[in-house]
């Protein structure tokens, strides 16, 4: 059963494993400081010295902190720091764990919509280059691309786009 970790500043809660609970509760004894949730939304604790603060992140606490390594959070939720949620990664297998962009018009990952054809574009990030998988009239056709894709390339890292309730309002979606 999950601990539930109150942030001090938000009120937020932040979920850790039962076996992390005394080493992350002992942390903030020893600096005399509460956990709080940044403004990126990763629960952290300041540790001042000398009038520097460094800030000690609540993920990175329970796995450790290799160099040029990466912590990804399975599940993309950032308080949900629980060791079966939290995982290794590079910065490319980090990045493929990316959800849907608020300012995306497609209103799905990887997918806009061409202006001059109408037609649904994929793309897909390899390796730091944005790959061109087509362009399709259909959207439900487009978001499968895509998912079919990045499960190909980023395995079980891969963001993949929800299909379900998809809105087209293509030729072949009217036929269906």
């Amino acid at each position: 059963m999950p601990y539930n970790l109150i942030l001090s500043n938000t009120n937020k809660v932040a979920q850790i494993s039962d076996e992390d609970i005394d080493k992350v509760i002992q942390l903030s004894i020893s600096l005399d400081s509460p956990w709080k949730e940044n403004p990126r939304g990763y629960p952290v604790i300041e540790k001042r010295s000398f009038g520097v603060t460094n800030y000690h992140f609540l993920h990175k606490f329970i796995l450790g902190n290799p160099k040029h390594t990466l912590i990804d959070h399975i599940d993309r939720d950032r308080l949900n720091c629980k060791r079966d949620n939290l995982r290794f990664a590079t910065e490319s297998e980090n990045q493929a764990n990316t959800g849907i962009r608020k300012d995306s018009s497609s209103g799905y990952k990887g997918i806009n919509q061409c202006k001059s054809s109408g037609k649904w574009r994929v793309r897909i990030q390899i390796d730091y280059k944005s790959i061109t998988i087509g362009q399709f009239i259909c959207l439900k056709e487009a978001v499968e691309a895509y998912n079919r894709k990045a499960f190909e390339t980023h395995g079980e890292f891969a963001f993949l786009n929800p299909i379900d309730n998809i809105q087209c309002n293509c030729p072949l979606c009217k036929v269906r």
